[in-house]
């Protein structure tokens, strides 16, 4: 483990919570503006959701020279990718090459669970409390735990009674999971799953996927760079910075028209070729534009998908157990896999479908399906996350007078620009609810460069306390929810998946819009021009005055 900060040294202008890619982002860009900066992280090390996702063949969906950082010229050029979709190891290598190179180790506390945190109107500072005993005092609580990482654990009838061994996906031993000649069974099939099933059948004596939803799963092709590679992205830089600022979702993707109903049919079989070959979120992305709003153009595209895999698994009765039918491409972010569909071509692969016939209970031995038993050395659970709200929830935040987040949350996130919540000074998200969604690497950036430069603005006009107003947050709100709800991922259209998209995975989850959904390039010229105009959406008050959180300050 790093070495500890003092547990003494509790007050301090910022608290970040987290040491993925928001909060390594967060502390380097705060400190460097003069600020006195602290971070939280549960974990014993940097690395945030590459630090806890350690399951076999875990990567990223987007391209090495986008995952990254962009704001220092020293890493670009010190860092050499070996691939271009990077596997779990090499992202955590980097993040800990960065927090090396830019001294940010230092300002971490590590194994350092958040409790609570209270904002206190009085002093105009938070207090935050830590599993380990530890209390801290900040002016600016910058919460960066990610969109993705609060583990869903379903509420699977008697797990606790299962004997054998129970890992999910998100918490896998560090020290890896032998599952040489034992019997497996891998519950979901979201990115997790569908990455981590190839690995297990190497060495598994049977592996059974337990699938409550099929998935639209798409090659992902990464091939090995070369000298040549990296030298042309780092001679091409500005350029593909220029176009991620263009694009709809922050990736290096162009698409190849409007409509997938209205191209040329032989055009579009080139396209949709292509795109299948080159992996990856292509399918999606690199095809056409209208694919989350028509469902005539996604019909397109998602049988295009489904007669792949009928192609792909000989066994026809498998393939369909395999084919998603009730809801549109994309709904569920899409994921790629690496030989995912010509793993159950392997004799000791099998798939069940859990809807059909769910689990009734979990038993020592295994589970119970269709009232038999089915036995297994090993239970994974990919079954993904309680995703954009679960991670700032459970730090138990309680805004003025005791306000929690919770109940402001209860019925849907709400908030303004996905970063700031009325009645609650001084607390921002980084990719939080209702942020644009993206490439999260270039959504973190652009998210912390505001936060910081609002900042800078309330220190430079000696009103340190902002607190969005209520009027800018409602209207955020509407128009977000209103975005949404003109897509194919809301359940407006009767045919939204289980998704973690919209919180429909979780159990007992009201679904709601999770995420602002009008294309980054939409939300980042909104956030520049809020910046621009001097942050009319915030009011700026100095600590101890009380003024109300829908009022502007001049």
């Amino acid at each position: 483990m790093p070495d500890q900060p003092s547990i003494d040294a509790v007050e301090t202008d910022a608290l970040v919570i987290g040491a993925g890619f928001a909060g390594l982002d967060a502390v380097y860009v705060l400190r460097e503006r003069g600020l006195t900066v602290r971070g939280l992280e549960a974990a014993d090390g940097i690395g945030g959701t590459w630090y806890w996702n350690r399951y076999p063949g875990a990567r990223t969906d987007s391209k090495a020279f986008v995952y990254c950082y962009t704001f220092s010229k020293e890493l670009r050029e010190e860092w050499d990718w070996s691939e271009l979709y990077p596997t779990q190891p090499e992202v955590l290598a980097y993040l800990e090459f960065v927090a090396r190179r830019l001294d940010l180790t230092k300002h971490f506390r590590f194994g350092s669970t958040v409790t609570g945190a209270r904002w206190d109107d009085d002093t105009a500072r938070w207090t935050v409390h830590s599993a380990d005993g530890s209390v801290y005092r900040c002016s600016y609580l910058i919460a960066g735990v990610g969109c993705l990482s609060a583990v869903n654990v379903p509420r699977f009838p008697e797990l606790d009674s299962y004997r054998g061994t129970l890992v999910h996906t998100a918490r896998w031993p560090h020290e890896g999971l032998d599952v040489t000649g034992k019997r497996v069974a891998v519950i979901g099939s979201g990115a997790s799953g569908i990455q981590a099933l190839p690995e297990l059948a190497k060495t598994a004596a049977a592996v059974t996927v337990l699938q409550r939803t099929p998935n639209y799963v798409a090659p992902a092709v990464s091939p090995e760079f070369t000298d040549e590679d990296r030298a042309a992205y780092r001679r091409d830089h500005d350029e593909i910075q220029a176009f991620l600022r263009s694009s709809p979702f922050s990736q290096y993707l162009k698409s190849a028209g409007p409509s997938a109903k209205a191209a040329d049919p032989e055009e579009r079989a080139e396209v949709l070729a292509r795109a299948w070959t080159e992996g990856g979120l292509g399918m999606l992305m690199a095809t056409y534009d209208d694919l989350l709003v028509d469902a005539e153009s996604n019909e397109v595209v998602a049988e295009y998908i489904r007669q792949k895999i009928r192609d792909t698994v000989h066994d026809p009765a498998t393939a369909e157990k395999l084919i998603p039918t009730t809801y549109p491409f994309g709904i569920k972010r899409p994921p790629g896999g690496v030989g995912y569909l010509e793993t159950f071509n392997q004799p000791n692969v099998s798939v069940v479908d859990i809807a059909a016939t769910p689990i009734e209970r979990f038993t020592e031995a295994g589970l119970i399906i269709d009232a038999t038993e089915l036995e297994f050395d090993v239970v994974v659970l990919a079954t993904g996350f309680d995703a954009a709200t679960g991670g700032i929830l459970r730090l138990n935040i309680a805004g003025r007078g005791g306000l929690p987040l919770t109940e402001v949350w209860a019925e849907g996130p709400s908030n303004y620009l996905g970063l700031a919540v009325p009645e609650f000074p001084n607390l921002f998200t980084i990719i939080g609810p209702l942020s644009a969604f993206g490439n999260l690497p270039s959504c973190i950036e652009h998210n912390v460069e505001f936060i910081a430069s609002a900042i800078d603005h309330a220190r430079s006009i000696g009103g340190p306390v902002i607190e969005a107003t209520v009027e800018a947050a409602d209207e955020w709100t509407t128009s977000a929810r209103g975005i949404g709800e003109q897509t194919l991922l809301t359940l407006s259209t009767g045919q939204a998946a289980s998704s973690w998209i919209v919180g429909s995975n979780i159990d007992g989850r009201k679904p709601s819009t999770l995420y602002y959904l009008g294309g980054a390039n939409t939300y980042f010229d909104l956030c520049d021009a809020e910046r621009e105009l001097g942050f009319p959406g915030f009011t700026f008050i100095k600590a101890g005055d009380r003024v109300p959180a829908h009022a502007h300050s001049d």
